[in-house]
Parts: C-alpha cells; structure tokens; sequence
C-alpha cells in the first residue's frame, strides 16, 4: 500500500506542474521524514541525487537498511523536530502519513532550516477506503470509519505563502476482509490506540466480526477479493521563498 501511495506522490510532485520542477529547484537531495522501513524514501531513490530517510524508531530503521540496499538512499535515527541535515541543504522534505503525531511547530522550523530557498515541503495521507461491495457499500465503509481519522489534514496550516492542496488522486484495490483487518492494525493511529487502551486484539475481533456478519448473506470467505475499495489521497505541497 505505501509503494502505491508514495509512486502518486512522487508523479504529482515532480510533474511540470508541481512548485519545486516549476521554480528549477535542483533535485539533489530529498529528505523523507518518519520514513519508517523506508518503502517510501526508496521510491525517491531515481529522482534525487541521494535520498535520507529518517524515524525516530532505531528498529524501524534498522529494518530500512536491511530490506535493500541502494547506494544513494542512506537511513538515520532522528526525530522531526531534530532533522538530521545541515541548513539549506535539502530540496524536497517529505512526510507521508505521519504529520499529525509531530509538533507542527517545530518540524516547520526544521523544514526552514534545512530546506534551500525555493524548496519544496510536501505532506501526504489517505483517508479510510470507501468499500464497495453490492448493497452493502455504505455499511461496509461506515464499519471501518469508526477507527480512523477523517479530517484529511484540513487542520494543518502550511508554512508557506505559496501552496496548494490536491485531492484529485485515489487508490483502487480488490479486497478481502482480512486484507482490511491487516491494513487497520499497520496504521498508525491503530498502534496509538493500542498504546492507550491496550485492547487492539478484540477491536480487530469486532471489527472482522461486523465485516463478516455484512457478507455472510452472500457466503463470502474472509479470504475473497471481493470488496473493492478506494483509498482517497490527499497531498499538500509548499514552496519555501527563494
């Protein structure tokens, strides 16, 4: 799912349209922020001269530089309010999924200091999947949204004067029930509430439970690709002021 997410970012980020190929920002460094075991930042690997990953978790980063090793992607423990580059040395930051555990304030302080004049800041997530399955389109969907945030980032104030929002990207897949049972205990905000309440296990119980009561008329397997789904991207880029 991150492959797919990150490759429409990185299309939409460096098409001609996009503030940092328009501005002639050269494309040498990115850095992709809380990248966790890098699926993202190695997708940049092509466009930019060397590529830095960081997370704040050493075992996800850890596990980034031991899934594949390509030569100009390199990974680093460090936290978004302590960016691990120099000032103004880094034309394009990234952070996917993640924005909403940081202190905004000081990760757009850090973005300033080590963005380079006319640099781009993108900010990327996508919203809990539309399922779509015969009549039962509109339960299935309202089952899965009671455990996932929906305000698609439209509380976030982006730093700079120059920016734009783009909602026009989605994501289409065939699912099985336990393909959504496996895609809601990688979130993020699902490890948050575990954290909190400790009590995933029977979430997910009851949420398999509901899905398969919907489907069971039908005599749908858990296993079955049955359900499509539609994962709505959301992408906010900024330009820093040269």
């Amino acid at each position: 799912m991150a492959d797919l997410v990150s490759g429409r970012v990185v299309a939409r980020t460096l098409n001609p349209s996009a503030p940092m190929v328009q501005r002639n920002v050269p494309r040498k460094v990115a850095l992709d922020v809380a990248c966790g075991t890098g699926q993202s930042s190695r997708l940049f690997g092509k466009y930019f001269e060397e590529v830095i990953g960081c997370d704040v978790s050493g075992t996800q980063i850890t596990e980034a530089q031991n899934t594949e090793k390509i030569p100009n992607i390199t990974y680093k423990v460090a936290p978004a309010d302590k960016l691990p580059t120099e000032r103004e040395s880094v034309s394009l930051v990234t952070v996917f999924q993640a924005i909403h555990w940081f202190d905004q304030q000081q990760f757009f302080q850090e973005a300033e200091r080590v963005l380079v004049p006319g640099g781009c800041l993108c900010v990327c997530g996508y919203a809990a999947p539309l399922l779509s399955y015969k009549d039962k389109s509109e339960k299935l969907t309202d089952i899965v949204n009671t455990l996932v945030l929906r305000n698609r980032y439209r509380d976030i104030h982006l730093p700079y004067e120059e920016h734009e929002r783009d909602d026009s990207l989605s994501i289409k897949l065939d699912l099985c029930v336990d393909d959504i049972i496996r895609y809601t205990s990688s979130k993020s905000f699902f490890s948050n509430y575990m954290r909190q309440y400790q009590d995933g296990t029977s979430i997910l119980e009851d949420l398999r439970k509901s899905l398969m009561a919907e489907l069971a008329p039908e005599n749908i397997g858990a296993d079955e690709k049955v359900i499509h789904a539609e994962f709505p991207l959301f992408i906010l880029l900024t330009r820093k002021p040269k």
